[in-house]
C-alpha cells in the first residue's frame, strides 16, 4: 500500500441528510462558524467564497472545495503531505463539522462518504487484457480507460439491530489519465437506515478507520 499513500491526490468526504431547509435559512452562519471560526480547521484554507441559491461553495486555489446545501455537506480536499498527516487533519475536519451540525441542531444524516484517490504508475498490460477480455479478444490497445464497480457490505448494527438497516457500499473506480498514468479511487459509503437523528451519533471515528482498513485491505492486493 506505500505506493498508494505515498501518491495519495486528494480525499474528498461528504455528509448527507434528508433534506433540511433549516440549513438554507441559517447557510450564511453555518459557513461563518465552519470555516471563520479561530479553532475551525478550514480557517484559512479556502481563497474564495460565493453563493447561488440555496447553495454556498468555497474554493482554494489548490484546488480543494467545500460545497453546503440542503441536502449535504461536501469537502474535497487537495493532498500535499503523508498520507497519515492528511488524515488527522481530516478526523478534526469531520470533529468540527460534527460540532457545528450539532450547534445548528441538523440532524436525520442518512449518509457518510468518503473518497481517497491516488495517481499511479499505469499498468498497460493489465487493463488491456481487461478490454480483451470484455470484448472477446475484438478491442485492444485503446487510448483511453474507464471502469468503476461496486460491492455492498453488511454492518454489525445492520445485522444484529431490530429495526437497523444499514449498510456499506464501496465503489472501486480506474480511469487512465495520460501517459503511463492512472487515477484509481476508492469510494468508501455508509447508508443509515433509519437515519441518525442527531450529528452527535455519527461515529465517523469508527468510519474512517474502517475506510482506511478497506483501501488498504483490497488495494493492497492489487498494488502491493
Amino acid at each position: 500500500m506505500s505506493d498508494l499513500t505515498e501518491n495519495i491526490q486528494d480525499v474528498t468526504i461528504g455528509i448527507r441528510f434528508n433534506r433540511s431547509f433549516r440549513v438554507k435559512d441559517v447557510l450564511g452562519a453555518f459557513t461563518d462558524q465552519l470555516v471563520y471560526e479561530k479553532t475551525s480547521p478550514l480557517n484559512g484554507y479556502f481563497d474564495e467564497q460565493n453563493q447561488d441559491g440555496k447553495e454556498m461553495r468555497l474554493i482554494s486555489q489548490k484546488g480543494s472545495y467545500l460545497r453546503l446545501n440542503t441536502d449535504d455537506i461536501i469537502f474535497k480536499h487537495v493532498c500535499e503531505k503523508s498520507f497519515d498527516k492528511e488524515m488527522k487533519f481530516i478526523e478534526k475536519y469531520c470533529d468540527f463539522i460534527t460540532k457545528v451540525l450539532k450547534d445548528y441542531k441538523v440532524g436525520n444524516i442518512n449518509r457518510i462518504g468518503i473518497i481517497f484517490t491516488h495517481h499511479i504508475k499505469d499498468d498497460a498490460k493489465k487493463f488491456n487484457e481487461i478490454i480483451k477480455g470484455l470484448t472477446g479478444n475484438h478491442i485492444s490497445d485503446t487510448q483511453d480507460f474507464s471502469l468503476s464497480f461496486s460491492k455492498k457490505l453488511a454492518t454489525t448494527d445492520g445485522s444484529i439491530k431490530k429495526g437497523v438497516k444499514d449498510y456499506k457500499n464501496v465503489i472501486y473506480l480506474f480511469k487512465k489519465l495520460e501517459k503511463d498514468k492512472m487515477g484509481i479511487g476508492l469510494d468508501c459509503q455508509k447508508y443509515f437506515m433509519p437515519p441518525l437523528e442527531k450529528a452527535e451519533d455519527l461515529d465517523y471515528k469508527s468510519f474512517l478507520g474502517e475506510s482506511e482498513n478497506t483501501l488498504g485491505k483490497h488495494f493492497m492486493k492489487i498494488y502491493p
